[in-house]
């Protein structure tokens, strides 16, 4: 896969299948159009697949939420992604207030037909894009009787009754709920890392944990509660149980992301580690003393190993 930056690096080819769009989560909708997208230029062999999008997110420019959006997979991770899927090209486009406001007709003339080329444009059931959101279907099927190009639309995915979206996506990991989160995404919703010093609470409690520093600005990071999770470590994997939160027990005042690995000894402070969430246990709480959440840990510990057991066997990711 190709990835190109400005719309002044990518070589003009009118023979291309094209789509746009954020894709914030790469999730089972995004693939479905990726997977219609590759499959469509294969098909005429001679065209080119090519996936056009923006960063940063739309909304961090046009709508200066407070706090700002949590990305599901800020861009590295999301070309990261991208690449798995098969595709040709990809355009990242510098999303900025210019570009929010350009009338969708000059983008496409503009930026699709003229620097990118298009033979055939292929969009989500309910993709919009331009000044007001006003590109849709109907002008693109319009556009491409003028600038000779196809157009073809995407149903959505459903999932167990859900309408696959990455609005939703985030409300069900903003409420804690990763499992039905996953079945969303089509894989295991992952934070990354570095492990940086504490107060070494867990260590003298009989539970040694790791605080984990998310490196990905701007990521999502799930509800407060104890998480059942694999941790990736280099080329290892473990399984463990994941707090987020403010661990009012012991009387802490941010909140933060800590995770106790089975099975595991030796140092991790300043490695690169992932988290992978696999279900949630329960809420985080506070204990009336330190004995009773020394106790509750050993409690979730054994209940994460057997979640995760669990998943190991009924579970696969595409």
């Amino acid at each position: 896969m190709e990835v190109y930056r400005s719309i002044d690096e990518i070589p003009h080819e009118k023979d291309s299948c094209l789509t746009v769009g954020t894709f914030d989560g790469v999730h089972l909708g995004h693939r479905k159009i990726v997977s219609r997208l590759v499959r469509s230029a294969r098909r005429r062999t001679l065209l080119r697949s090519v996936l056009i999008t923006f960063s940063p997110h739309p909304q961090m420019v046009v709508q200066r939420r407070d706090p700002p959006i949590g990305l599901l997979t800020p861009l590295p991770e999301k070309i990261g992604l991208l690449e798995g899927l098969h595709l040709d090209v990809l355009l990242v486009l510098s999303f900025t207030h210019e570009l929010a406001g350009m009338k969708p007709e000059v983008f496409v003339e503009d930026v699709v037909v003229r620097h990118v080329g298009v033979r055939e444009f292929i969009i989500g059931y309910n993709h919009a894009f331009g000044q007001e959101r006003r590109g849709g279907e109907k002008l693109l099927r319009e556009l491409g009787t003028k600038f000779d190009f196809s157009v073809a639309v995407v149903p959505p995915v459903d999932v167990a009754g859900e309408t696959v979206s990455s609005t939703r996506i985030r409300k069900l990991l903003y409420e804690g709920q990763v499992r039905r989160g996953n079945r969303l995404l089509g894989r295991h919703y992952s934070l990354k890392g570095v492990v940086t010093r504490g107060k070494r609470l867990g260590k003298q409690f009989g539970f040694p944990t790791a605080n984990v520093e998310v490196s990905e600005k701007g990521k999502l990071i799930p509800g407060d509660g104890v998480y059942a999770v694999f941790v990736h470590l280099d080329e290892k994997s473990f399984t463990g149980v994941a707090n987020i939160g403010c661990r009012p027990t012991v009387n802490g005042k941010s909140r933060g992301v800590e995770v106790h690995i089975h099975d595991f000894s030796g140092d991790l402070y300043d490695r690169r580690i992932k988290l992978e969430f696999i279900d949630r246990i329960r809420d985080e709480k506070q204990f009336d003393s330190v004995s009773a959440l020394v106790s509750q840990i050993a409690l979730d510990r054994e209940k994460s190993r057997k979640l995760l057991s669990k998943n190991m066997r009924r579970e696969k990711w595409g």
